[in-house]
């Protein structure tokens, strides 16, 4: 008995010892999955089916890989601590991250994420770092280092083919990467470096034949399309390779630096060389961009919250605010506070300097910890040769990713890989030099702790698979061409399910209220009988309800369908103005805001004097808006001391009342600020006539000229006073 006894005894542990190994090994493959996965998904110009619910998959992925770790720690009953040294500044700064969202303008935004895409969301930040902590604790041999990097590789492989399929001829294909995100340029050096780097470790003839042949796919495709960014990024790559291989003297005559010096030459020699002929590569010279590109990062941007930024995704909010003019690129050369955005001027932007600060010290840390390693590493063996290689190449692509943050703004393949790769780099950093551990062995703590994760890990799924659901539902049905009613009533019907499920989604009642007007305009259309009242009602009380609560980027979207149901026809001035009056009390240090009332009130000023608008004291209420409107011009030039459309609308007000003077000295100020602007050449040229001013009126108009010299109208004004 006592032998049948030990027989299953030993059976259970051997299952037990079996399933630890089973989970360890599924933990890695999801890695590995994800890894292939995430670039193939979140690359642009994919069909609609890869349009849908993209950061879900990566939560998916997460979530399956940490149900797998606690059921591993569930079987073994103890938790190892291994403590490694970049684990506490991730830990602060994803602390930073829950504060910048506590104090943004609106913080369901900022937790959660506006749309069903998520991309800049606490939420997915929080997924991003359990990514992280599963890659540094599960990716630990080279064997496992070479598989991610593998998987990588094919997953780069796919994404060209895949536009290859997508596009019918080759030059078609070519411009799928003048597309203005950063995905498929990094991408693209990523494939070089990465094909290279398993060409120099891999033992097997025939695979370092097809890693070559990779190799020079990836960098044919380079030297062709028309992106010199990318062609200074792997010229950059080469050379901190080179930098980080001199660090052993064995490699300073070895022939692999000797071919990536000859690789770095070429590089260089086809970026600056006239090639534009064979490759249509732009010349250094025609790098620069216009002052305007980008989004605009100031002083006074900053002034929401010093410390803790505008939150980490506010983007109707940011957009409205900062006035991008074109999105996701900028240049090295325009760097500046006064000029445009980048990937690390977003992050000092949105989690302020706190969340700067320790992005630094994450950066200072393992910088350090880089160079100890580098300093102490001797290669005995061809085992230690290949880890150094493997050390260099994971720290080629962390500092290429840090000068490719000088070009371009937030994009979720380049932060996804920065966490995978420095999450790789401080493995290979702890090769010899691991920090100390102690284990947490209770078996009643872990067997809570279990039961507690999965159900909270359950109960996520279940509500995030309602809310994905719904929204996948809505995007399927807004992308369609609506020929029939019975397309907007399908809609409408989806639309009143997703408000069901999810009450807190205020945005959906004022979509539904876009929809019912876009279903009345169709109807009309159409010729179709259909009660408008009761259309009307509807758009009011989904409006109402869209309304209520204090997230400022409902408001937004209210006052996009407001101005567009005025266009229509719809008295919706008294919501104008409700609006306005939430968005300054939500808001007030926005100067933009100030301007959009001092023009509501204008407006209204012009009824009441050409009297389209019934009064009982017209006088009166004249006085009043001008007031109203003086002050609203004068608080959004305090708020921003360089305000164009501040100081424009200001001598336009100063004009209309009668007061030229004023009017000259604020229209000359937005002049000064930019002489670019047709609008106001033309009302500074016409006060300066009214002031017999010729010859400045002459001057001006010929000012514009030099920015545009195609413009027929300026030069038959400078012609007329000529």
């Amino acid at each position: 008995m006592n032998f049948i006894f030990v027989s299953f005894r030993s059976i259970a542990l051997e299952f037990k010892n079996t399933s630890e190994f089973f989970l360890a090994k599924l933990i890695r493959a999801l890695i590995y999955l994800s890894v292939f996965l995430i670039p193939f998904f979140f690359v642009p110009f994919q069909p609609v089916l890869f349009e849908f619910g993209k950061v879900v998959l990566f939560y998916l992925l997460v979530i399956l890989a940490l149900i797998a770790w606690l059921i591993k720690i569930y079987l073994s009953k103890k938790i190892i601590f291994q403590f490694k040294f970049l684990d506490l500044p991730f830990i602060l700064l994803l602390l930073a991250y829950f504060l910048a969202s506590f104090f943004s303008i609106d913080k369901h935004y900022s937790y959660w994420g506006g749309d069903f895409i998520i991309l800049a969301s606490f939420l997915t930040f929080l997924f991003l770092i359990l990514f992280y902590f599963l890659t540094s604790r599960f990716i630990e041999t080279l064997h496992e280092f070479k598989c991610v990097i593998a998987s990588l590789v094919w997953s780069i492989l796919f994404v060209l083919v895949l536009n290859i399929l997508n596009f019918s001829g080759i030059s078609q294909f070519f411009n799928a990467f003048f597309f203005p995100a950063a995905t498929l340029n990094f991408l693209l050096v990523l494939g070089v470096l990465a094909s290279f780097y398993l060409f120099l470790t891999t033992a097997s003839k025939k695979i370092r034949i097809l890693n070559l042949v990779l190799f020079f796919l990836f960098l044919v495709f380079l030297y062709v399309i028309d992106n010199p960014h990318s062609l200074f990024l792997l010229a950059f790559s080469i050379f901190i390779f080179i930098l980080l291989l001199s660090f052993q003297a064995s490699y300073f005559s070895n022939k692999l630096v000797v071919a990536l010096t000859f690789l770095l030459f070429f590089t260089v020699v086809v970026l600056i060389l006239p090639v534009s002929n064979y490759t249509n590569l732009i010349f250094p010279s025609e790098l620069k961009l216009s002052n305007n590109f980008g989004w605009q990062i100031t002083k006074s941007t900053l002034s929401d919250n010093f410390l803790f930024g505008v939150g980490p995704q506010n983007f109707a909010y940011s957009f409205y605010k900062y006035k991008p003019l074109e999105f996701n690129q900028t240049v090295f050369c325009q760097l500046g506070f006064e000029k445009n955005s980048n990937f690390w001027l977003e992050i000092l932007n949105n989690l302020g300097v706190l969340g700067f600060f320790l992005v630094l010290v994450i950066f200072i840390k393992y910088l350090h910890k880089a160079v100890v390693f580098l300093k102490n590493f001797k290669i005995f063996t061809p085992g230690e040769n290949k880890k150094f290689i493997s050390f260099c190449f994971a720290n080629t692509v962390l500092f290429s990713f840090f000068a490719f943050g000088l070009f371009y703004n937030f994009d979720f393949i380049l932060i996804f890989l920065f966490f995978l790769f420095i999450a790789l780099g401080v493995n290979l950093t702890d090769i010899k030099y691991k920090e100390p551990a102690f284990t947490y062995q209770n078996k009643q703590g872990i067997n809570l702790l279990f039961y507690v994760a999965l159900i909270l890990i359950i109960s996520f799924l279940y509500f995030a698979s309602r809310s994905a659901v719904d929204e996948i539902n809505l995007e399927r049905q807004r992308i369609k061409d609506f020929n029939s009613i019975e397309d907007f009533d399908k809609t409408e019907a989806l639309f009143y399910q997703a408000i069901k499920n999810n009450p807190s989604r205020k945005d959906y009642h004022l979509r539904l209220a876009d929809l019912l007007l876009a279903k009345e305009i169709f109807m009309a259309s159409s010729a179709m009988e259909f009660d408008r009242q009761k259309i009307e009602q509807q758009i009011v009380d989904n409006l109402s309800r869209g309304f209520a609560g204090e997230r400022i980027n409902n408001y937004f979207i209210l006052r996009q369908i407001l101005e567009y149901m005025e266009k229509l026809g719809f008295t919706v001035r008294g919501w104008q103005e409700e609006n306005l009056e939430k968005l300054i009390e939500l808001d007030p240090n926005n100067p933009d805001l100030y301007i959009d009332r001092a023009l509501l009130n204008f407006g209204k000023y012009l009824l009441i004097k050409e009297g389209q608008f019934e009064i009982n004291d017209k006088e009166r209420e004249i006085l009043l808006l001008s007031q109203k409107i003086k002050s609203d011009l004068e608080k959004s030039i305090e708020l921003k001391d360089d305000f164009i459309l501040g100081y424009y609308n200001l001598g336009l007000y100063f004009e209309e009342f009668g007061d030229s003077e004023k009017a000259l000295e604020k229209i000359e100020k937005a002049y000064s600020l930019d002489p670019s602007q047709k609008i106001i050449v033309l009302s500074l040229k016409k006060l300066y006539l009214n002031q017999d001013k010729v010859k400045q009126a002459q001057q001006v108009l010929a000012k514009y000229l030099e920015f545009q010299p195609e413009d027929e109208e300026v030069k038959a004004m400078l012609e007329e006073l000529k």
